[in-house]
């Protein structure tokens, strides 16, 4: 067999082909749901715009850093059987705040369902929830929406994640800051079906 043609980029500094999303999942206290899409996967700092006087005169707008924004991660899939989600957002409904914070992870699956991604979410809780859209004549399958928010989240290079603090090795409350950190909110689990 000869050997292989060089390719147009051979030589550059490219490491690998782009990520190709296929399947993302959701770890929340030990417990998986699996997803079609997810967004929101953001950081984002308010720009500040000061303006400045420059040494020739001319006046120039200086952009500073301001206050640091995460945005509101937004993941859907199809209905189950599994209440998990809708136990998790039904401890926010009844004022059980720090019982409803988990530390989550969100990630991504290649088309040969092997780890490509991975973000870690600190303390979030689902500020929405929404069933799904009834049509007598579709043909799709029934689609779930879940929103949470949260206070920090970081992308995990794949082999750096195994001491992300409180997760998933059922640690204290005092690790993760969870009340309840061994035990999953209500009786179903989180979305522990596939959708």
């Amino acid at each position: 067999m000869s050997a292989p043609v060089d390719a147009p980029y051979a030589g550059d500094n490219r490491q690998s082909d782009p990520l190709l999303s296929y399947q993302f999942t959701l770890d929340v206290n030990g417990i998986t749901g699996y997803f079609t899409e997810v967004t929101g996967l953001t950081s984002e700092h308010e720009v500040v715009e000061h303006k400045v006087v420059g040494q020739n005169g001319k006046e120039l707008v200086q952009m500073i850093p301001g206050r640091l924004k995460w945005s509101e991660i937004t993941l859907k899939k199809g209905v189950t059987t599994s209440m998990g989600f809708w136990d998790w957002r039904q401890l926010v409904i009844d004022g059980k705040t720090e019982t409803s914070r988990y530390n989550c992870i969100v990630s991504m699956y290649d088309r040969n369902y092997q780890l490509a991604a991975q973000w870690t979410v600190v303390r979030a809780w689902p500020s929405k929830i929404s069933g799904p859209e009834f049509k007598s004549d579709s043909n799709d399958f029934a689609v779930e929406e879940i929103a949470l928010v949260h206070e920090g989240m970081r992308r995990e290079g794949i082999n750096e994640f195994e001491n992300f603090p409180g997760w998933p090795d059922g640690s204290s409350a005092d690790e993760t800051g969870n009340e309840e950190a061994t035990g999953s909110p209500g009786a179903g689990g989180i979305g522990s079906a596939p959708g």
